[in-house]
């Protein structure tokens, strides 16, 4: 297997997809997103300053409010530009918008009719991928060995290097060069298709597939699963406790040790415009969605999109009513506020830096106190 324990330990923070950040640091190296509705400056901070959200701003780790990249949105379903005017920056699907309207990373969406108008054409270095600065490869970033300082081969692990172990067997030709007989696991060209989802999913939920972490870590690139009785967290480790089996926890690599109901049971129920932080932890119903309050946090989580909002109320109200929608993340203070939605909730973010009023909300389960 090509990979060491002492690899695997300094390489695990870039496993997993859009890790929130825990001190308020963003992209750089470890690639951290922004909590909630915070911006991430050219200088790797979080906060809601023009400074951070203006010129240099950067979409990939953050929202931003500055002009760069004109009104667009960024696409919820890979498809940029057009009557939408999507933008492909700072999404899930790939950076560049191809002349058919497409979000990725290949030849054929960076070059050759690329958009620049909604997204980075630039972002092109080898083949229509990034180049690795952090040794991992394929997966959910699809970023290339080739040209890499790790070394050009990509391993069916999904590690760069130039051994016999990384460049032959499953060696990944997608990203980056392999020796004979190599290349068992590729990645679908889909030019001027949306991305799949699929790469970073396990691939087949059977037993005889499974593969049990050897070193803690879990899902991400890898696909590990945790040992019985431990759980998978929202950052890719193994444990027990609530901050491995509570919220975020990924069911496919903890063999069903999540909690089925994270997080404190309701504390009572409102009818109205919540208030933090007198009705913290209380249950707001609003078109069948159990909202409970969260007070002193933003949200994290998958990223839905931004609606107007004038209070804590509005702007779970906006939840409610939008589909697929599970947490409302508010920030207010006297000269500014923001509302974003999330279409998928891992708890409360870390830290609090912004300043201003930092609350959220979340969906619990039906059948949940």
């Amino acid at each position: 297997m090509v990979r060491t324990y002492v690899a695997a330990l300094v390489l695990l923070a870039g496993l997993a997809a859009a890790v929130v950040s825990p001190d308020n640091s963003c992209g750089g190296s470890r690639g951290y997103t922004c909590p909630g509705s915070l911006c991430c400056s050219q200088y790797n901070w979080c906060g809601v300053t023009d400074a951070h959200c203006g010129a240099g701003c950067q979409r990939s780790f953050g929202r931003c409010t500055g002009t760069s990249s004109g009104s667009s949105s960024i696409t919820p379903n890979g498809v940029c530009g057009g009557t939408n005017q999507y933008t492909c920056s700072g999404g899930t699907f790939g950076n560049c918008c191809s002349q058919y309207g497409y979000c990725g990373n290949t030849d054929q969406h960076c070059l050759n009719g690329c958009q620049s108008a909604f997204g980075d054409c630039s972002s092109i270095t080898q083949g229509g991928k990034s180049v690795s600065t952090d040794g991992l490869c394929g997966g959910t970033k699809g970023q290339t060995c080739q040209g890499s300082t790790f070394g050009d081969c990509c391993s069916e692990w999904g590690y760069c290097g130039s051994s016999s172990g990384h460049c032959s067997g499953k060696c990944q030709t997608s990203f980056g060069t392999c020796s004979a007989g190599g290349g068992a696991v590729s990645s679908p060209a889909g030019g001027s298709r949306p991305a799949s989802s699929s790469a970073a999913r396990p691939a087949s939920s059977s037993t005889s597939n499974v593969r049990t972490s050897p070193d803690g870590s879990c899902g991400g690139s890898n696909g590990y699963t945790c040992p019985a009785g431990k759980c998978c967290s929202k950052t890719g480790y193994c444990d027990v406790g609530d901050d491995f089996c509570g919220f975020g926890c990924q069911t496919a690599f903890s063999l069903g040790t999540c909690q089925t109901c994270p997080g404190a049971t309701c504390a009572g129920t409102i009818s109205g415009n919540p208030q933090c932080s007198t009705n913290n932890n209380q249950c707001w119903t609003i078109n069948s969605k159990k909202f409970q309050i969260s007070c002193g946090r933003l949200a994290s989580g998958s990223y839905l999109n931004a609606v107007d909002a004038t209070s804590f109320g509005d702007c779970i109200s906006k939840c409610g009513s939008t589909a697929g929608c599970v947490a409302a993340s508010y920030f207010s203070r006297p000269d500014t506020s923001s509302c974003s939605l999330l279409s998928s909730y891992q708890g409360p973010a870390y830290g609090n830096s912004a300043g201003g009023q930092q609350n959220h909300a979340y969906v619990r389960g039906a059948s949940c106190a």
